[in-house]
Formats: structure tokens, C-alpha cells, sequence
């Protein structure tokens, strides 16, 4: 699934904070970030931790990093990766008033309560009018199992109920078959393909793109 930014056009320096307001402690943050539960998964803020995480779960997975922009070839590049994804999510709250979580077990139904499984939530987007992006990740361990969905419906649920917002948008590469079937299941409606993220710069041409608004969400059946 494509993220809701591009880790190239936020380089840094290792060492180095991309974002000034984060070079603390993310526990010294108010990111107004809540925790939202589910039936087996659990979202909640980012810690410093997490990058370690990340990256034995998703960004140091040559197969999951198909899917999601940034270079991770090195373990250098996998540590500066993650962090600019957990980054790039966390400043999104005090900017937006929406941003992203680390989505993690609940329960031991397929892993140990408290594994970090990947992340999911919603970032400033590319596309005109300034909607947010939904974007997110997992560690293959936990694919084909419903995770994505069901952090993506709590994600959802928050975004046009607490959050009270009113559309989204996302968008995946033509042939992540999996991403799609989140973004429909959630009730998503293809809008077209558009060019996102440097998508055909980079050779991967246009990326379909899925919408959702509050209205129908909250009425479709």
C-alpha cells in the first residue's frame, strides 16, 4: 500500500530529525493520538521503540517493500526508513488533527499480545482539495489473515466519527491485489488512475486511486 508520503522528498541526514519538532522524545509530544481497539489488534501511538520493530516486521522485507515507496537496502536505510514513516505520521496530528498508529496485537490469536505488526492511518495527501491519504504496511506473517482490514475499519471508523472528517482518498500499485481488496471491502469506490508519488517517474506508470466519503460510509448497508 502506498504511503501517505514520499520518503525521498523528506531525506535527512542519519542522526538528523526530518522533522525539527521531533527531535525529543515522542513521549514529550502531544500528538492528541488515541488508541483505538478492535476484536484482536490494537492502534496506538508510535514510540521510539517502534523503529527496530518496523523494521524486523515490515521495512527489512524485500517482498513487503515491493508495495511501499522508499530504499531499504541496507540496514541503514531500513532504520532511516521506518523512521521517516513513523515520523511522517506522528507530526501529522498536532498539523492535521488525523495521523497514523503502530497496529499491534491484541490478542495471541496468531502472534504473542503486544506484537507490533505494522502501522495504518492517514497523512496529507498529494491529490487536489487537500484530502488526507490512508496508507499502511504489514509484516507478511500476518497477511491473508484480515489484519489490514480490520485496523483499516477502526482507522475509518475514527476518521469520519471522532475525527469528523468528511473524505479520503488512497491509492496502491496496479498490482497489489491485496491493498485492493482492503480499499474495496471498505467500501471504497475506484475514482481512476492518477499519477501519485512520483508513481510514473519511477516506472511504476499511473496508480489507481479508491475514495471514500462520510456520508456513504455511514449509510452503505
Amino acid at each position: 500500500m502506498k504511503s501517505a508520503f514520499d520518503p525521498e522528498r523528506t531525506m535527512h541526514t542519519v542522526g538528523e530529525p526530518c522533522y525539527p519538532e521531533l527531535a525529543a522524545s515522542r513521549k514529550d509530544i502531544i500528538v492528541n493520538a488515541p488508541t483505538l481497539e478492535t476484536e484482536r489488534l490494537v492502534l496506538r501511538p508510535f514510540t521510539d521503540g517502534d523503529i527496530e520493530l518496523l523494521v524486523d516486521a515490515v521495512f527489512s522485507d524485500p517482498d513487503v517493500m515491493k508495495t511501499l515507496p522508499g530504499d531499504t537496502e541496507t540496514p541503514e536505510e531500513q532504520a532511516e526508513c521506518a523512521k521517516h514513516y513513523t515520523d511522517a505520521y506522528t507530526v501529522a496530528w498536532p498539523e492535521h488533527g488525523y495521523g497514523g498508529w503502530a497496529v499491534c496485537t491484541r490478542t495471541n490469536d496468531f502472534s504473542p499480545t503486544g506484537t507490533l505488526l505494522g502501522f495504518s492511518g492517514f497523512n496529507l495527501g498529494q491529490r487536489a482539495g487537500g484530502l488526507a491519504e490512508l496508507g499502511f504496511g504489514y509484516s507478511q506473517s500476518c497477511w491473508g489473515k484480515g489484519v489490514g482490514f480490520e485496523a483499516a475499519s477502526a482507522a475509518t471508523e475514527w476518521f469520519f466519527g471522532h475525527g469528523g472528517f468528511n473524505e479520503f482518498y488512497a491509492c496502491c500499485d496496479s498490482f497489489n491485489d491485496g491493498s485492493k481488496r482492503i480499499l474495496e471491502k471498505l467500501g471504497m469506490v475506484y475514482y481512476g488512475d492518477e499519477d501519485l508519488w512520483d508513481s510514473v517517474a519511477q516506472g511504476l506508470g499511473l496508480v489507481p486511486v479508491y475514495t471514500l466519503n462520510r456520508e456513504t460510509y455511514f449509510n452503505s448497508p
